[in-house]
């Protein structure tokens, strides 16, 4: 059996017992919502019952591994008291899985995905994350579906991190010293005094965005050899400007040489 076999990938045909089960994942959603964390739900069927269910925990579980679809599958597994599944279970989770949790799914050799949202602003497209498993034929066949109610999905997402950007708008307004903003070292901080950023609130002229883009356009002029931390450090500061998850600086750092993204 061929790799294309094995993860086949369509898009969601409105199958309405799909659909009532992925509002049940997007009222999982909500609870993430509710408790801080990035709102996604999963949930787990087999045979037209639920045998378990998850939504994003990491800041509360202190994991990094607590994403939706990972919770509802220890809670399955133990709710069956086994750490694989039938074939026949199906997963349906309101965003499309990251790597970690592809490999989570393929463990537990679940049969069919059912996937809300794939935008790329929040999740890179699924099919580049299975070319990650071409070739190793360990793993037992799945079938994908996308764009189950994916603009539900995908406006929870918006909501949400749209309330973050006005928590961080207050906070750049507050801010003493640029020094304070996430990822921020001395060598970043000269670079944006040099570009005119003396305190916070000049962020907010004239919005994020722009000043997201325009530090974009300042990367480009630096020297990916001498200045690669400042890159990474920037590169960080525009996602928290425009409202994307904020990760370490380090994960911005070029693994082939190339300039962070």
């Amino acid at each position: 059996m061929n790799n294309s076999q094995r993860f086949q990938l369509r898009q969601h045909q409105g199958d309405q017992q799909d659909l009532a089960w992925m509002r049940r994942a997007l009222e999982l959603a909500d609870e993430a919502a509710r408790e801080g964390e990035v709102p996604i739900g999963a949930v787990l069927v087999e045979n037209g019952t639920e045998i378990g269910a998850g939504y994003n925990q990491p800041i509360a579980r202190h994991d990094p591994t607590a994403h939706a679809e990972v919770v509802a599958l220890r809670s399955a597994c133990r709710h069956l008291g086994n750490y694989r599944l039938a074939p026949g279970a199906t997963l349906y989770v309101t965003l499309a899985p990251c790597l970690m949790c592809l490999g989570a799914i393929f463990h537990a050799r679940v049969g069919r995905v059912v996937v809300g949202a794939t935008d790329s602003r929040f999740a890179p497209p699924i099919s580049e994350l299975l070319s990650h498993f071409e070739g190793n034929h360990a793993w037992s066949s799945c079938a994908f579906e996308t764009d189950c109610l994916a603009d539900e999905s995908r406006s929870k997402l918006v909501a949400f991190f749209d309330s973050r950007r006005h928590s961080r708008e207050s906070a750049l307004m507050l801010l003493s010293s640029l020094s304070d903003l996430p990822n921020i070292g001395k060598s970043a901080l000269r670079q944006l005094q040099a570009l005119g950023y003396q305190q916070g609130s000049d962020l907010l002229q004239p919005t994020m965005e722009a000043n997201a883009e325009r530090i974009e356009r300042h990367i480009q002029t630096l020297s990916r050899l001498e200045h690669a931390q400042e890159i990474a450090m920037l590169s960080s500061l525009c996602d928290y400007l425009r409202g994307n998850v904020v990760r370490s600086w380090k994960t911005y750092l070029p693994a082939d040489g190339g300039l962070p993204h």
